[in-house]
């Protein structure tokens, strides 16, 4: 797969240079759909299964959006409108529809909505770096999607969206036996290098923690493309320690798991699983490579 460099290209590239406009976008009345509305649709049994804005949830969560989850979708001549997802179907935010205007069009799509919207701006997404709660990881989860030379139809358009972002997870497989029984780490931080220049700064993460940095507990973070001399670090018993990530890449749409042994002078990668994340697929070798 290619690795995703910046989301701004994929921005220009589906988009087609669409910079801020207004939305024309006629009012349908209160109590119709107009007759030419774009519908669409997303559920597990279609191709959004496939997406995921709970990147956090259990495997069938993972497979939906939830109830408020909003995505952008433009046309061809550049008229756009949010989607909101009720829970059952995604009506238009403001109540205005994207129309069939032709008898056959271009759809353009992102989640979160904000990434079709800084687009429209000229401007590049920056995914949140505190990524320490639900509402934030999930808008880290950045996915594009296109559709091309539609024909007009009443029926509901299936985006197959895809992934701008890879998940990061440290977990805390266990402590040397020099620590005390309730040793626990604190203040995980990822260190991601995003430009080959020395001279730039890693760009540090926030994760989304699951337990209380005992044994077990683990550090997620998505983030969307990254290069050699990523890090993470951490604090316990008052000393701070940083191990490099082993993954000289990280590529969009797969899941990094790495297995972190904490020792007294320092942190040991004791293993890192490599996965599709679309179908949780283990990667033989522990490595993804670019196509």
């Amino acid at each position: 797969m290619k690795l995703n460099v910046m989301i701004t290209l994929a921005a220009a590239t589906l988009l087609g240079g669409l910079t801020a406009c207004n939305n024309k976008i006629d009012q349908p009345r209160a109590d119709q759909v107009p007759e030419n509305a774009v519908r669409i649709t997303a559920s597990i049994y279609n191709p959004f299964a496939a997406t995921r804005s709970m990147p956090l949830g259990t495997e069938e969560e993972q497979g939906k959006f939830k109830e408020g989850d909003e995505i952008f979708v433009s046309n061809r001549d550049r008229e756009h409108t949010i989607y909101r997802f009720d829970g059952t179907v995604w009506v238009p935010k403001e109540g205005k529809y994207l129309l069939w205007k032709k008898a056959e069009d271009n759809f353009f799509v992102f989640y979160p909505a904000e990434v079709g919207l800084k687009a429209l701006e000229g401007q590049a997404y920056e995914e949140p770096t505190d990524q320490s709660s639900k509402e934030n990881i999930a808008k880290a989860d950045i996915m594009t999607s296109s559709l091309t030379s539609v024909e007009k139809t009443k029926e509901a358009l299936h985006f197959t969206m895809q992934r701008q972002t890879a998940r990061l997870i440290v977990e805390i497989a266990g402590f040397n036996p020099e620590f005390p029984g309730d040793a626990k780490v604190e203040d995980v931080r990822f260190n991601i290098k995003t430009n080959p220049d020395p001279s730039i700064p890693l760009k540090e993460y926030i994760p989304y923690a699951k337990g209380e940095g005992k044994k077990g507990s683990a550090y997620t973070v998505l983030v969307p493309h990254t290069l050699g001399g990523s890090t993470v670090s951490l604090t316990v018993g008052g000393k701070t320690m940083t191990a490099k990530l082993s993954s000289n890449y990280h590529f969009s749409g797969y899941s990094y798991t790495y297995r972190l042994t904490v020792g007294k002078e320092k942190l040991e990668m004791s293993e890192v699983t490599v996965s599709d994340w679309t179908d949780s697929a283990v990667i033989p070798g522990g490595e993804a490579k670019a196509n």
